[in-house]
């Protein structure tokens, strides 16, 4: 299992959550795009509260590539900085993602960035696409994600290797 990290580009909780309800044109590989909804578990708002989406053990359309593996937390900031700016948000963060781990005995190497699964095979071994036989190891260049962030991941992977049993 892996526990991948998002930010939504959008500023507001509700906004995230009308843009999940309204759906969008997706890749579909080989067959182009298709209508479908966004969807992640866990989403995290500006203050810190948590609101889940979906059940841990159903599969989401966060991170194309794990989804068959990766529970998903998206959190609502505008962009990296916005979200470092954020202490409550990113203690909140960093509380599900030990709890997480630790109620499914994932590995500290199993937390990923969206960035990290957009890179594909080479960053995140478990990253399977059969749908796409131009990008099946990767997303093309076109959709690579930033998201979460360089500095993001940095703190919480600090934090992560300060717990027991995560070194």
């Amino acid at each position: 299992s892996l526990i991948c990290m998002h930010y939504t580009v959008i500023s507001d909780s509700q906004s995230v959550y009308n843009s999940f309800l309204k759906g969008t044109n997706m890749c579909a590989g080989d067959s182009g795009t298709a209508f479908g909804h966004v969807s992640v578990q866990l989403m995290i708002d500006k203050d810190g509260t948590v609101f889940q989406l979906l059940p841990l053990d159903r599969r989401c359309t966060g991170a194309y590539g794990v989804n068959h593996k990766a529970i998903s937390i998206e959190m609502v900031p505008a962009n990296e900085s916005d979200l470092l700016s954020r202490p409550q948000q990113i203690h909140s963060s960093f509380c599900v993602v030990r709890d997480l781990m630790m109620k499914f005995n994932i590995p500290a190497s199993g937390i990923i960035a969206h960035s990290e699964v957009s890179a594909g095979k080479s960053v995140v071994p478990e990253y399977l696409d059969y749908a796409d036989s131009v990008y099946p190891d990767r997303y093309p260049a076109s959709s690579h994600r930033s998201d979460p962030g360089s500095t993001y991941m940095s703190w919480l992977r600090g934090y992560l290797k300060g717990l027991p049993n995560n070194n």
